[in-house]
Order: C-alpha cells, then structure tokens, then sequence
C-alpha cells in the first residue's frame, strides 16, 4: 500500500535537490513501460522535496521526499491543494 503526499497548498511544483542520478533515479515498469522518478538513497547535504510557490515564487507549502518515493507531478506544473505530489 501507498502512502499519497498530497499538496497542501494551491501555487506552481518546484523540485528541490531533486537530480538525476544524484538523488532520484528513472524507473521503468516493465509492464505498463511507463517511466516512473524514484527518490534514491542518498547522503550529504541534499534534501529532496517539492515545493510549491505563488506566481512571484514565495515558497507557499513543501513536501518532503523520503527514499523510494515515487514522484508524480512533473516540476513547473500548477496544483491545487489535495493534488497528488508524490506517493511512498
């Protein structure tokens, strides 16, 4: 079972400390083929998470990823509250 991580506010995604092959991994399912973000294990100083902001980019609400999170809202794209971010 997942565990959903849900917008708390209403603004525009941004990642943060969220790379590729640094802190996150791409993912193929091997049934639907559909190619899925994955929060890796990592260390250091990166702390993977979305953020949310307004249109002049205040930072509204943020969502912390734990590892093996799976991301499901792509950066730069607007939510509502309850939206879906990212499922662990």
């Amino acid at each position: 079972n997942f565990m959903p991580i849900l917008a708390e506010a209403e603004g525009t995604v941004q990642y943060e400390d969220i790379d590729e092959g640094k802190t996150m991994r791409l993912e193929v399912d091997p049934k639907s083929k559909i190619t899925r973000r994955v929060i890796m294990e990592h260390k250091g100083e990166k702390h993977p998470q979305i953020v949310i902001v307004d249109a002049k980019g205040t930072r509204l609400a943020f969502a912390s990823l734990p590892e093996k999170a799976y991301i499901e809202i792509e950066d730069g794209k607007d939510v509502r509250k309850g939206d879906l971010l990212a499922k662990t």
